[in-house]
């Protein structure tokens, strides 16, 4: 008997999962007929892609995600 689990994608933050097909005996499938074994079903998170911005005295940064719009602040020691 195998069990369904349907395909969840990655996010920047969270780990997602390909679909796949469990059967009682714990192995893993790509397909209801159970004939292609999977090794692996995790996909990993993706992490932000951040695109980044100096402020005029270039001690903080600024970034937004591309993907999620996720922002954050960083401290820059960049030298003038």
């Amino acid at each position: 008997k195998l069990t369904h689990t349907a395909e969840k994608a990655a996010t920047c933050t969270e780990a997602g999962n390909v679909e796949y097909y469990t059967c009682t005996c714990g192995k893993s499938f790509a397909d209801a007929a159970a004939t292609t074994e999977l090794t692996e079903t995790a996909i990993p998170a993706l992490g932000h892609t951040f695109d980044w911005t100096l402020d005029a005295d270039t001690t903080m940064k600024t970034g937004v995600c591309s993907v999620c719009g996720y922002e954050d602040i960083e401290s820059s020691a960049i030298a003038n």
